[in-house]
């Protein structure tokens, strides 16, 4: 998956969305870098 610039960022490991909770126990950027304290936002479709 390709997702440029991160405009938002939930600084949380676990999120409330309108169809139930999102987990995030690590996440990776482009470079390498890997996070497990934070969401990014991303708009997953088509």
């Amino acid at each position: 998956m390709e997702t440029g610039s991160y405009p938002q960022i939930h600084h949380t490991p676990l999120l409330l969305t309108d169809t139930g909770w999102l987990n995030c126990t690590k996440f990776t950027d482009a470079n390498g870098k890997e996070y497990d304290d934070w969401i990014p936002a991303i708009r997953l479709g088509t």
